[in-house]
C-alpha cells in the first residue's frame, strides 16, 4: 500500500490531473471554434501527454536525489527508499514506451514531438536543470507546448490558446526560478550554476520582482487588446494576485517564504487554467 502511495505522488499526480484537465479544455476552445467532433485523438493526446510528464517527474527525482535530500530533509525521498533505483528506472521507461506507443496512433508528427519532449525532459533531468538560466526556460517552453498541443494536434492557429500558452510560460518560468531560490542549499552542493547561484539571492529576488512587474504589463496589454472578455477578467484577477505576491516576495528570505510563494504561482496557474471554459464564450 505504502509504495501504491508513493507512487502517485512520485509521478505528481496533481499537477497530472492539472494537466489533462488543462487539455480537455482546449480541446473544448477549439472545438467551440472550428466545430469538429473531438475524436480518439483527443483522448490519446492526452494519455500522452500525462505519461510524458509523469516520466519527467520519476526521472528527475532518479537524478534529484542528493539534492532533495539536502533540500527536503523531512520530506520523504522516493529512490533508495521506497523503490530501488532500477525500479525507478523500469518504471520511467514504461511510462515513456506508453507516451510513445499512444503517440505513434495518432500521427508520425506527434511521435516525433513527444519523442524530443521526452528527450529533453530527460537532458533537463541530468544536466540541464543545473545550468544557467536554460533549465527555466525549458520548462517553461513544455509547459506552453503542453497547453498548445491540442491546437498542432489539430493544425489549428488559435489566439486564445496561443495566449494561455504564453500565460503558462510566464507562470512556469517565474515559478521555476523562485524553486531555484528555495532549493539553492541542495544545488550549492552539486556545483549547479542555477540563477541563484551565479547572480546571488538578493538579485535574483529583485529579478523576479522585476519580472512580476512585466508580467503584470502584459496582462495590462491583454486586457485592453485580447479580445476576449474572460481574457480580461482572468487579468484583472492575476493582477490582484501578482501584487499580493509581489508583496510577499519583496519580504521573503526564508526556504520557507520561498515555498508558500511557489505555492501561490501554482495556484495562478490553476487559476487560468480553470478560467479556459469561459473562453468558448468569447
Amino acid at each position: 500500500m505504502k509504495k501504491i502511495v508513493s507512487f502517485f505522488q512520485l509521478i505528481r499526480w496533481p499537477n497530472i490531473v492539472l494537466l489533462a484537465v488543462c487539455q480537455l479544455f482546449g480541446f473544448l476552445i477549439l472545438k467551440y471554434n472550428y466545430q469538429f467532433s473531438i475524436d480518439y485523438k483527443t483522448i490519446f493526446l492526452v494519455i500522452t501527454t500525462c505519461f510524458s510528464a509523469s516520466a519527467g517527474y520519476i526521472i528527475n527525482d532518479f537524478f534529484d536525489t542528493k539534492i532533495d535530500f539536502i533540500n527536503k530533509p523531512s520530506h520523504l525521498i522516493f529512490v533508495d527508499t521506497v523503490f530501488k533505483r532500477r525500479e525507478i528506472l523500469v518504471i520511467y521507461y514504461f511510462f515513456v514506451f506508453i507516451s510513445q506507443l499512444f503517440a505513434s496512433f495518432i500521427s508520425i508528427k506527434i511521435f516525433i514531438i513527444v519523442l524530443i519532449i521526452n528527450s529533453l525532459l530527460w537532458i533537463y533531468s541530468y544536466q540541464l536543470k543545473t545550468r544557467f538560466l536554460v533549465g527555466n526556460l525549458l520548462v517553461a517552453f513544455l509547459a506552453a507546448t503542453s497547453v498548445y498541443f491540442p491546437a498542432l494536434l489539430y493544425a489549428k492557429t488559435n489566439r486564445l490558446l496561443f495566449i494561455y500558452a504564453l500565460f503558462a510560460f510566464f507562470t512556469h518560468f517565474l515559478r521555476e526560478i523562485i524553486k531555484d531560490i528555495e532549493d539553492s542549499k541542495g544545488d550549492l552542493a552539486v556545483n549547479a550554476k542555477t540563477i541563484p547561484l551565479v547572480l546571488g539571492k538578493r538579485n535574483t529576488k529583485n529579478l523576479v520582482l522585476s519580472l512580476i512587474l512585466v508580467f503584470g504589463f502584459f496582462n495590462m496589454v491583454l486586457y485592453f487588446y485580447a479580445g476576449f472578455e474572460v481574457i480580461k477578467y482572468l487579468c484583472l484577477i492575476i493582477n490582484l494576485y501578482l501584487a499580493y505576491v509581489y508583496f510577499r516576495l519583496y519580504k521573503a528570505d526564508t526556504q520557507k517564504d520561498f515555498n508558500i510563494i511557489s505555492t501561490h504561482f501554482k495556484l495562478i496557474l490553476s487559476i487560468g487554467i480553470l478560467s479556459m471554459p469561459f473562453g468558448v464564450l468569447g
